[in-house]
């Protein structure tokens, strides 16, 4: 009895075996649909278990599962559903990367790995695969990035609204002049600062003519000549060794008395005339300063895509060894997959369906963002839309990006332990990716800071429709949504209708939300 239910046991475990293969292995490793795998799968004489299928004949013989292989249109449906924009750009910048410049290494000094990386990026850009044009429409963000390779040539010096940063006023020559004030005004961490930029984009709050003080401005500064060397009154030190992303050239730059033409102003939101006369359609200073960094939201997507790419690079290697490599079983039988352990599944399959999740929500980031730009482009969005939709965007790529790298460090941690010894060696690359993507915790954004926003814009939102001419309306009309989520969760028959249209349904997805948020309140 006791040998039944353990077989018993194995062949249930073998189901998820299979589900996870269907997630995990690549084409050329095919697998049983997960579906066909309830239906089908029978005893072997031996206690494992096999599937069944006709042989050309019509005769039914049994073949190990791993044998089958997945539809072809399940494949690229399930593609579509994770990468639904430039389809031909992917798999163009996915064959390139087969290129032995690409391939890993493990073995570099510092100034080896910036040269290499260089080399990359040059052998990148001679594809032209993309203008910058469809860089701006969002094409760019559809490029699987290697973890190694920098997403941007470009370097940007950036600071906080109150922080002492560097300075710009017109002289008398239609020129601005750029200076870093104090020694703290220096910006730290600018990609390719240290070797390879030749311009920078500055952040420096114009200050005109009597000293008024207009706020951050954006300008295109040269910080190398055509020799490499730094230009006069420009300053650059090398930030030296890093955790990781070491073939980046990190740096840091400061400036004194740098001038530079009036035209070198990025004058969308505001402008200087040769007379020095300041113009701006956005007279309020501080919705000028959200404005102008809205341009950065862009870095928060691409950064937390990036992170689920590196999540996903980390569970297809650790699944796949869960699924070859065998440890303990009973008495003269095989050992077990490690994906046979019900322990091994609960701490992968998660991260799985987590990853899928975020995927698809990052994907609708993209879509906000696109349509934004897109209606800015063709001037068929209205002001009070487009407020409406940066808001959304603001929230939605600063929640993303928090979660997803947080989500990254996790999985590549746990990943790491599931592949044993295997996954401390370097050439299986999981440590590699945690060194080098341990940074997206903090650029663009600390997560602690982004997600405290986050929170801060919901609960001015949440506030809003309870308050001002409509609050007694809006106030019932919460109330009511409340119970109505309440009584369904009661009724009976809900809880167990299982009609595709209602399992798929959105209420369906935010009553199951909400009904797990109330479960983790009470029980804190």
């Amino acid at each position: 009895m006791q040998n039944e239910n353990l077989r018993g046991a194995r062949a249930a475990q073998r189901r998820a075996h299979a589900i996870v293969q269907h997630l995990a292995l690549g084409e050329d490793e095919g697998v049983l649909d997960a579906h066909e795998a309830a239906a089908k799968l029978k005893r072997s004489p031996n206690g494992g278990t096999a599937a069944v299928k006709k042989g050309a004949a019509g005769a039914k013989k049994k073949v190990p599962f791993r044998e089958r292989k997945l539809e072809q249109h399940d494949i690229d449906g399930l593609s579509r559903l994770l990468y639904p924009d430039h389809p031909e750009l992917r798999a163009k910048v996915l064959e390139l990367f087969k290129e032995p410049l690409f391939q890993p290494r493990y073995d570099m000094k510092m100034g080896e790995a910036r040269e290499l990386t260089l080399k990359r990026l040059e052998r990148l850009a001679s594809q032209e695969l993309f203008t910058l044009r469809e860089v701006l429409n969002g094409a760019c963000s559809a490029a699987p990035w290697p973890p190694s390779a920098p997403r941007s040539t470009s370097t940007c010096s950036t600071s906080a609204r109150r922080s002492k940063c560097a300075d710009a006023s017109p002289s008398p020559s239609s020129e601005f002049v750029i200076n870093s004030p104090t020694p703290t005004s220096q910006k730290y961490w600018i990609g390719n600062a240290a070797c390879h930029g030749n311009w920078a984009t500055v952040f420096a709050n114009l200050i005109l003519p009597g000293g008024r003080n207009e706020g951050f401005h954006a300008f295109l500064v040269p910080i190398r000549d055509k020799d490499g060397k730094p230009m006069p009154g420009v300053g650059i030190a090398d930030c030296g060794y890093k955790m990781g992303l070491n073939g980046v050239d990190n740096g840091r730059l400061w400036f004194n008395g740098v001038r530079v033409p009036l035209d070198n102003l990025l004058n969308k939101y505001g402008d200087v005339s040769p007379d020095g006369q300041y113009s701006t359609h956005i007279p309020n200073k501080g919705k000028r300063f959200n404005t102008m960094l809205d341009a950065l939201v862009g870095g928060r997507i691409c950064v937390g895509s990036s992170a689920l790419n590196v999540s996903k690079l980390g569970l297809t290697i650790a699944v796949r060894y869960a699924c070859t490599r065998r440890q303990f079983g009973l008495p003269k039988q095989p050992e077990f997959l490690l994906m046979d352990y019900l322990s091994h599944q609960k701490r992968l399959l998660p991260l799985i369906a987590t990853t899928y999740a975020l995927r698809i929500g990052m994907n609708h980031t993209k879509d906000v963002l696109r349509d934004i730009q897109r209606g800015l482009v063709a001037g068929t969005l209205s002001e009070a839309d487009e407020e409406v939709k940066k808001r959304e965007l603001f929230l939605l790529a600063g929640g993303y990006k928090a979660v997803s790298t947080w989500h990254r460090s996790e999985t590549l941690q746990i990943c790491r332990e599931c592949c044993g010894g295997q996954g401390f060696a370097a050439e299986n690359r999981i440590g590699v990716f945690k060194s080098d993507a341990e940074i997206d915790l903090t650029y663009e954004g600390d997560n602690t800071i982004l997600m405290q926003a986050v929170a801060k814009a919901l609960l001015q939102e949440f506030y809003s429709s309870l308050t001002g001419k409509q609050r007694l309306t809006n106030m019932l009309g919460y109330l009511k949504g409340q119970l109505g989520i309440l009584v369904r969760s009661k009724n009976p028959m809900m809880r167990r209708y299982a009609a595709e249209a209602h399992l798929l349904h959105f209420d369906f997805y935010n009553d199951a939300f909400v009904w797990r948020y109330n479960m983790v309140d009470r029980g804190a």
